[in-house]
């Protein structure tokens, strides 16, 4: 066929294929047929015309429809169908965990109220001398509500609404101790609840302290109680994988408890501008304070009960119901793909978990190094107090930022540096497997990790904050160095390494905040319990006793941030191929130059 007979027959296809191309709003099923047309004429094209204007022509066409496939933009539309359609269904999807959360919450505000009738002190246990002794004096000097009037508004509602999204989110994220952490977490809370109004109603204040604390309270606790049931919704995958791989079920046990966190986080931001500048007036009318309390009460139920329960008597949107299985642990991935960060997030701990037992001894003979050198160096000191404190950035500082360039920061830069090449070298084993590092990468990476590793000799509670900031930027410039094995130019490396920038700080975000549960769950009174359990059946002396708790409280943080370090430059060098093949679409290109006209048709060869 000659080129003007194939452009006549096919001109009016590639006029209405543009025409859906420059279309903002054009459908996905559209978009998918014209990259399917385009792509087909273009492998004719490559085979019969390859040094003609209509190859280049469709391949440029080819390009333009991947790349727009591939960056369609958060909307009005998909922000609108997230309130209207995904959060209701997530609530209808977990009510049980939801009714099971109340049903808690009930239990645990009872328990509070039963114990502080049967024992005057346990308010003090429960709520601490210092809350009730500086409450008792505000009631005796005739303002029970003085607390919420002691710091500036502005002041205040930063303060609390870093407090009560950090305690949200916990709640939320301790689900994934199969559930059971947000559930106690919740109980804990709601004996707070009963115990802290049974204290104002036995000194006959009670409806001064319901009209003042429910004011900002019924929207807090209400989504305290939501983010409970998210957290069992989180655990829930865990436990009842069903058919499922347990990995797959938590993965959409996961997002469908994250749609609910995002769904109340607005809910805590506007009850902490409520507390912060109105809970203050306490001689507010009456009335106006009552009128609020009932109308976030009715948003609440509103939004959150009935109208998922409306919208399933009506049946959600159609697209909603269409199930796409999770990957599995033993899928294959294809690195050479543009990626969303959800698509990356999930993948990064394939490839972990793919890089084999030898890949975590290293990190775990990493740990144990820390951990030695750790005990050598405060031999002399006491030592359980070092490290026995609820809070772990406080260990953290001490095991990893330091005052000036002293033996435990060489040490540190060399297990970081290790921790990093381990995950290049296992990283490759699986994505390219036959090709060997050059000179040049290998000495790129002790010169970057270097570089990073100034940052921690920042002082201050900044030094977390910069730190936050500078890792993935100098992860990204390791992964960009990597990526080619030719020399690559700066500007190849800034045009893949940052590359929808943002993406890589919002992986880097959810990343750190799975690192942060792992440090809650170490943190917890279950190891202590365990470590109680070894001073009780092993004769152990003091010293060595201290020297167990100490080696191991070490050991493991040091793990888990390992462990992150890891995890978050394997999530980022699968940003940098993602940033690779949107910009320069080299897979694309190998796998269109790969379709071929030629077809079989009963054992025959036919065009």
């Amino acid at each position: 066929m000659k080129e003007t007979e194939f452009i006549r027959q096919n001109k009016d296809k590639w006029a209405k294929d543009e025409s859906i191309l420059h279309n903002k709003n054009a459908d996905a099923d559209d978009l998918s047929q014209a990259f399917s047309e385009i792509t087909e004429d273009l492998s004719f094209a490559r085979s019969f015309y390859s040094y003609r204007s209509v190859r280049i022509y469709l391949n440029r066409q080819a390009q333009y429809v991947y790349f727009k496939i591939n960056r369609r933009k958060l909307s009005w539309s998909k922000i609108k169908l997230f309130w209207r359609e995904e959060l209701p269904k997530a609530m209808v999807d977990s009510k049980k965990d939801m009714n099971l959360s109340f049903y808690i919450f009930l239990f645990g505000v009872m328990l509070g109220v039963i114990s502080s009738v049967y024992d005057p002190e346990f308010s003090r246990i429960i709520l601490g001398d210092d809350y009730i002794n500086v409450t008792l004096h505000n009631i005796e000097s005739g303002d029970p509500m003085a607390i919420y009037k002691s710091r500036a508004p502005f002041n205040m509602f930063l303060a609390i609404s870093f407090n009560n999204l950090f305690v949200a989110y916990k709640v939320f994220i301790m689900g994934i101790v199969f559930s059971i952490g947000s559930a106690i977490m919740l109980f804990y809370n709601a004996i707070m609840l009963g115990t802290f109004q049974f204290f104002f109603f036995e000194r006959a204040i009670f409806l001064d302290s319901i009209l003042a604390i429910w004011l900002h309270g019924t929207l807090e606790i209400s989504s305290i109680i939501l983010a409970a049931g998210a957290g069992l919704t989180l655990g829930r995958g865990l436990l009842f994988p069903g058919t499922l791989s347990r990995f797959q079920a938590f993965q959409i046990s996961a997002q469908r408890g994250l749609k609910i966190m995002l769904g109340i986080t607005p809910v805590f931001i506007l009850a902490a501008i409520i507390e912060s500048f109105a809970t203050r007036y306490t001689d507010a009318p009456n009335i106006l304070r009552l009128i609020i309390i009932l109308a976030s009460l009715a948003f609440i139920l509103g939004y959150y009960v009935w109208y998922p329960w409306k919208k399933e008597q009506e049946g959600f949107d159609d697209d909603l119901d269409k199930f796409q299985l999770p990957q599995a642990l033993d899928d294959a991935t294809e690195i050479h793909q543009v990626k969303s960060i959800g698509n990356v997030f999930s993948e990064s701990f394939l490839f972990m978990r793919r890089m084999g037992g030898g890949h975590f001894l290293l990190l775990f003979l990493a740990a144990i190094t820390l951990s030695v050198f750790f005990i050598f160096i405060n031999r002399n000191n006491d030592l359980l107090p070092l490290v026995a404190n609820d809070w772990f950035v406080y260990n953290l500082n001490r095991y990893f930022i330091f005052y000036k360039l002293q033996p435990a920061f060489w040490l540190n830069y060399f297990l970081f540096t290790v921790v990093i090449a381990s995950t290049i070298y296992h990283f490759r084993k699986i994505s390219k497997p036959d090709i060997p590092l050059t000179l040049f990468q290998k000495v790129a990476i002790p010169i970057v990790m270097f570089l990073w590793h100034l940052t921690f000799l920042i002082q201050g509670v900044s030094n977390w904050v910069i730190l936050s900031l500078v890792t993935p930027f100098a992860f990204l410039i390791i992964a960009g160095i990597m990526e080619n094995n030719k020399v690559p130019s700066l500007k190849r490396i800034s045009v893949i390494s940052f590359t929808k920038l943002i993406h890589s700080y919002v992986l880097s975000f959810l990343i750190i905040m799975v690192t942060i549960v792992l440090f809650m769950i170490v943190y917890s009174p279950i190891l202590w319990f365990y470590m109680n359990i070894i001073q009780a059946n092993i004769d152990v002396s003091g010293q060595l006793y201290t020297y167990i708790i100490v080696a191991s409280l070490t050991a493991i943080l040091a793990f888990v941030f390992f462990v992150m370090i890891s995890l978050l430059y394997t999530g980022l060098t699968l940003v940098i191929y993602s940033n690779a093949e949107y910009k320069f679409a080299n897979d694309l290109r190998m796998k269109i130059r790969n379709i071929r006209v030629k077809k079989t048709a009963y054992g025959m060869e036919r065009e």
